[in-house]
This record gives structure tokens, sequence and C-alpha cells, in this order.
């Protein structure tokens, strides 16, 4: 049976049958609940069904005029997001249990299932805390660093990821996520519909399809760009891209993904841009790479590199 405004409307207010229950989520599940809308339009409705939940919680008090099919699609998702949101928030103060991290350390990679079957790919120098009992009742994460998700489908709970800066709902899809301190915040798709937001405004968020990515910086609302996803995900078949990087950050980059230490001798070549793809390469050769297109030197002592 399809699945009507009028039906959504009876599921967000908690009045729909077992059946229609069922139906509703495995619309959502399957991916069907597409909107068929422009980009902007699309994260405009966003922002109003936001602000509708908002009114009909009792945070405003005024009339608002009906809303369209579209929206009330989006308004399924983001009613069962809220509801775990709002459990979440109740239960914070009663529970002592510590949260499981998983760890990598510098130049380490690591492959895991969480326990509601997704898959993650943590990169280098990167942390993923998940609560005793995840899955049970909510699935929500915390990142920092940069991680690559499968996320394993299930309607009534999204999967949520938490960022220093920023906050990515899911429900079933593939994409990797990058935060690591000092830098932008990122996240490319793979497959499926994500959602992503500064964190404290979910109203800002941009919807985005498989092929798409956008960055995040600090007190600004996120930024479609023309990066590929591909480049981001390069890390996993362990391709190291440099894409015109100075040379200060690309000395970070290589000190995580190797394990190494770095310094640049001078601020005066700190700056310098420099681009490159390595696959499977050591870390000197990478270095002796970049010197070379530089015009620069290095010297390896004691296990540091110093570029001069």
């Amino acid at each position: 049976m399809a699945v009507t405004p009028e039906k959504l409307e009876r599921y967000i207010a908690g009045n729909c049958s077992s059946e229609e229950k069922r139906e509703v989520e495995q619309w959502i599940l399957d991916g069907t609940a597409d909107l068929n809308l422009p980009v902007s339009e699309e994260e405009e409705a966003l922002s109003e069904v936001w602000q509708r939940l908002s009114d009909e919680s009792g945070q405003h008090k005024r009339t608002r005029p009906g809303i369209s099919p579209a929206i009330w699609k989006i308004a399924a998702v983001l009613c069962i997001a809220l509801t775990v949101t709002i459990w979440t928030m109740s239960k914070q103060g009663t529970s002592v249990a510590a949260p499981r991290s998983l760890v990598t350390k510098k130049g380490e990679r690591k492959q895991l299932t969480l326990p509601d079957g997704t898959e993650v790919f943590l990169n280098s120098e990167s942390t993923l805390k998940y609560p005793e009992g995840f899955g049970t009742s909510s699935r929500e994460t915390e990142l920092t660093g940069e991680a690559f998700f499968k996320i394993a489908p299930d309607a009534t709970k999204p999967f949520v990821i938490h960022t220093a800066k920023s906050v990515t709902r899911v429900l079933g899809t593939q994409f990797n996520l990058k935060c690591y301190p000092g830098d932008a915040t990122s996240i490319s798709v793979a497959e499926g519909r994500v959602s992503f937001s500064a964190k404290g405004s979910f109203s800002g968020a941009v919807v985005l399809s498989g092929g798409e990515s956008a960055d995040l910086r600090e007190g600004q609302s996120p930024v479609r760009h023309n990066m590929l996803p591909s480049q981001e995900m390069a890390w996993m078949e362990n391709k190291l891209i440099i894409d015109n990087e100075e040379l200060s950050h690309i000395a970070s980059r290589l000190e995580r993904w190797y394990g190494i230490e770095v310094h640049i001798h001078s601020p005066l070549i700190a700056g310098i841009r420099c681009s490159g793809t390595f696959i499977n390469q050591p870390a000197e050769k990478v270095i002796k790479t970049l010197c070379y297109s530089t015009g620069l030197q290095y010297k390896l002592s004691n296990h540091v590199f110093l570029i001069y």
C-alpha cells in the first residue's frame, strides 16, 4: 500500500496501527522516500520540518499553514531521530556505564563491526566511542579522527555520529567522515543519503546523496564542494593523495599516516604547496619525491625527518 501524507501524519502523532507503522518504517528503510526536489528546496524543507516539530513540542505557540506531502516524507524520518534523541537525553544523568572506545595509533588502521552489524574502517590516530548496549534502543556514536562507515539499515534507530563540530544522521548508507582536531570536518557519501549539520544547529543541515561531499568549519554551516568522494576514501586502498596542500599540513598527515616525526626547518617554507599520489610507498620515498619537486632537501636522523 502507498504511504500517504495522512498515514505519515498518524505515524508522527502516534495514532497509526501496527500495520501502518510497519509500512512507514519499511518505506523509509527501502530508500523509496525520495523527495524529487532540488537540493535547495530539500534543505529548506528540512528546516521547515524541524521548526514544525519544535512548534508542536510547545516551544512555539503560533499557528502554521499545512505542510506539503513532500515535507511529511522528511518528517517521518526526522520524527524517529527526534524520538531517539529525546530518549537519550532523558537517560543522561542516570547512566553510569562508561562508553566503549575503539582507538588507532599513528600509522595504524583497523576494520571492525559494531554490535548492530555496521562496518567501520578506522583510519590512523582516530577514536570511535559508543555506549554500552549500543543498538538496543539507539545508535549514538562519537568520532575523533577519520572513519568510513557501512551503516547497517534500521529504520527505527537512526545511526548518529557526533564530532566536535558536527552531527551526522543516517538510516543505512556508506560514507567517509573526517574530523581531525584543527582541520575542517568533511563528509563524502558513497551510497545512500546523509543529513549533515553543525553541532547544535540542525536547521542548517544539508542532505547529501551518493557522490556528494561537504565540509564544515568552526562557526559556519556545512558547505557543498566539488571534491570527489573517491579521493576522500582513497586511504582505504592505502593510497595517499596530496592535492595542492601546504607543506606544514602535509607534514602532519605524514606523521599520522606513517607514525613518524616530520619537522620543517623554517616557517618560510611551511607554506609551500605540493601535490602527488603515492600508493603503498614508504615514508622516505614520499618525502624524497616532495622535496625533489619543490627544490627542498631532507635528512633523517634518529627516526626524525627534517625538511629544509
